[in-house]
């Protein structure tokens, strides 16, 4: 455990670089302009998570760039450690990230005057947390496997796979002229079978990005 807790700290050390004051004023600037033109404060959420899966990356690519992996294996651990202390603060990057969006999002509330409904917000933070982690349960395997300056360009296929999946569902569903309201109309009235499905969905895609994990990282040369 002691273990795991020093790769997380060793995490936060190497991204925390990027945490400026500057980014900051970048990521506020990028959603309030967004908020003001769509008049959506949501909007906050999906960007926040963008940038966090992005920190996220930024752990294998300074370990790669400083070459920290020959270095993590010479303390007194396993790979194993290595790859749940990253999976961790994965974790912990996804709450900070909702905290922050949920903080943004009520102040650019106050700030622009829009109002929004409770149970569309908790149903927003759900959302984001799923993708979050769904997202990212699918890069970590591909970093861990080649490394970050080989699998960047793969990592991305993720995002682009769920825009052409959502693209070719939306044909599909045209093609067989089935009524996307009443789709939605399922999902709002068995809310408890949802949300039960997607994350029972989500818990085993993660454990099983978490084995493949260890299995490519132990396969690794260093």
């Amino acid at each position: 455990m002691n273990n795991i807790k020093n790769f997380i700290k060793l995490d936060y050390i190497s991204i925390k670089p990027y945490l400026t004051i500057k980014n900051l004023i970048i990521l506020l600037f990028i959603v309030g302009i967004m908020s003001v033109s769509m008049q959506q404060i949501f909007i906050i959420f999906s960007a926040s998570v963008l940038m966090g899966i992005i920190y996220v990356s930024y752990t294998f690519a300074t370990a790669e760039i400083n070459e920290m992996d020959p270095l993590y294996l010479t303390l007194p651990n396993s790979k194993k450690d290595i790859v749940l202390g990253r999976y961790t603060f994965v974790f912990i990057v996804m709450l900070f990230t909702i905290l922050a969006s949920l903080i943004l999002a009520l102040m650019f509330s106050y700030i622009i005057g829009l109002s929004f409904v409770i149970k569309d917000l908790l149903l927003v933070v759900f959302v984001n947390i799923y993708m979050f982690l769904m997202i990212t349960s699918f890069q970590i395997p591909i970093y861990f496997r080649n490394g970050y300056s080989k699998s960047k360009a793969i990592a991305l296929a993720p995002i682009y796979l769920l825009s052409f999946i959502i693209i070719i569902l939306k044909k599909i569903l045209d093609l067989l002229k089935i009524d996307v309201n009443k789709i939605l109309l399922f999902v709002i009235n068995n809310q408890f079978i949802t949300i039960t499905t997607s994350i029972l969905l989500l818990i085993f895609i993660m454990f099983m990005s978490i084995n493949l994990s260890i299995k490519f990282y132990e396969k690794r040369e260093f």
